[in-house]
């Protein structure tokens, strides 16, 4: 039988974005794939009988617990199918992305080809989160910021801007000259380290780097502690731009304080990602401690670990 060439695993705290992330997925991924979509609703994708009628095929592996694993436990007990099926890669993913082109898994496989040393790659985003640049959600900016000039800013959100000052749309990026244009546009380059959402790792990167620490509670940190521990290893992260999909930016986990569909999580909130690594000379510099101008950090801010390995949750 011929081998798995990506697992996806996917947590979900509502039931809005799932869809079209499992159609789009199957439309624009030209592999053999596998999907494990972990689903910490309240009352289960399932509620919904139309729904669930429609998702349902798509799915090969459904996990539910009886609280909110949040986002690090619930990659976590995906990952670890992915790792035991014998997938060459298993993939981290959000659930609010909408895939856009056939031509971008071999994006992200020319990249871990030019650098070898990647153990783990995530797409570039169609769209870029304004807040990363001084764009309130209501589209105005901080003042003294300004928009990019690669750019156009539609909300709170920056699209690339096309030959004549317009922003290119979803559904030309959709096309085979949308994509192109995409990707000239970003100049196929890569960002050193990710914010994750959609991380596409080796598989001997999750078995001898670690999976995510389940201390993170409910989100947020547990992508940038994997970075700096997958350069403790040797290795490198990046976000390149010889692939995209669109990233919708937060909209899943935006639901946490504004709706009742998600389960308790039932865990103190933790997203310090400073705590767990310590300066040190055995340390390393990372995306996410890198040297920057801070000439007084010790050991030119290296940092390892304080204590070796990650943390794992009870699932109860």
């Amino acid at each position: 039988m011929a081998q798995i060439e990506a697992t996806f695993v996917i947590p979900v705290i509502q039931k809005g974005y799932i869809k079209d992330c499992l159609e789009s997925l199957y439309k624009f991924t030209p592999i053999k794939f596998r999907t494990i979509v972990v689903d910490n609703t309240k009352l289960g994708l399932y509620s919904d009988p139309q729904l669930w009628k429609e998702i349902k095929p798509m799915i090969d592996l459904y996990i539910q617990g009886n609280r909110n694993f949040g986002f690090a436990k619930s990659m976590n007990e995906g990952i670890v199918h992915g790792i035991n099926w014998g997938s060459k890669y298993v993939v981290a993913s959000n659930d609010d992305i909408i895939w856009i082109s056939k031509k971008w898994w071999a994006g992200i496989l020319s990249q871990f080809e030019t650098y070898p040393e990647m153990g783990a790659v995530n797409p570039g985003s169609l769209i870029e989160a304004g807040w990363g640049y001084g764009l309130n959600p209501d589209g105005t900016w901080v003042p003294g910021n300004s928009c990019p000039n690669w750019g156009v800013a539609v909300g709170g959100d920056i699209w690339p801007k096309k030959p004549d000052g317009t922003a290119l749309t979803l559904e030309e990026a959709q096309t085979e000259e949308g994509y192109e244009f995409l990707l000239k546009h970003r100049g196929g380059g890569h960002i050193e380290g990710f914010a994750g959402w959609c991380v596409v790792g080796k598989r001997e990167m999750w078995e001898n780097v670690g999976l995510y620490d389940e201390r993170f509670m409910p989100g947020g940190g547990d992508d940038y502690s994997l970075v700096h521990r997958i350069y403790l290893a040797g290795g490198r992260a990046s976000a390149t731009m010889r692939a995209f999909a669109h990233h919708l930016w937060g909209k899943s986990k935006d639901v946490v304080n504004t709706s009742n569909e998600p389960m308790e999580t039932k865990r103190g909130t933790f997203q310090n990602t400073d705590a767990l690594f310590e300066f040190s000379p055995d340390g390393v510099n990372s995306p996410i401690f890198p040297p920057r101008d801070e000439p007084n950090k010790p050991f030119g801010n290296k940092r390892k670990l304080k204590v070796e390995g990650y943390f794992i949750d009870d699932p109860r």
